[in-house]
């Protein structure tokens, strides 16, 4: 954990490589002190969300995306004109649908990668992280809110490269 002004920050990573985003380092809950108020950060809580997201994404499945997403989550993204694209999550989830599961006959090999985790608060947190589906690398920024216990994501932004077989 450091310190930046106002801002605290867990600068949070795993090791890169395949799996499920969880090298066993990101286990511990944090206390800190910010303004004299004393609040939890919920690494666990926020990693089990984002293996949820990992493995939907990684198996295409459009129902465990839709357990770990907010039902008023959106997505952007820039389109290849330069323009930017607002989805839903409905309009997310077809998309996912029409993707071809990563496992099986696909052949592309899984890749996640938490890159750093940010808390806000103790019920706002940003994750940084990696993914790739079929034979595009993502890089998301997911912001997450705890709504009735559970880390949701409620924003995606993302982009995409070519990835390597």
């Amino acid at each position: 954990m450091e310190y930046k002004g106002d801002r605290h920050q867990c600068g949070l990573r795993t090791a890169r490589g395949q799996g499920s985003g969880d090298s066993g380092q990101l286990t511990r809950r944090f206390v800190v002190v910010k303004n004299m108020r004393r609040f939890v950060m919920d690494i666990d809580g926020v990693k089990k969300a984002l293996k949820v997201y990992f493995d939907s994404c990684y198996e295409s499945d459009a129902e465990g995306c839709a357990e770990v997403f907010h039902d008023v989550a959106h997505l952007y993204l820039h389109a290849e004109d330069g323009s930017l694209l607002d989805w839903d999550k409905d309009f997310f989830l077809n998309l996912v649908r029409k993707t071809p599961s990563g496992s099986g006959d696909q052949g592309f090999p899984r890749y996640d990668e938490i890159i750093s985790i940010d808390f806000t608060g103790e019920k706002t947190a940003v994750a940084r992280v990696k993914v790739r589906v079929a034979d595009t690398l993502y890089t998301d920024i997911l912001s997450f809110m705890l709504i009735d216990g559970k880390w949701r994501i409620i924003a995606k932004v993302f982009t995409g490269v070519p990835a390597e077989r």
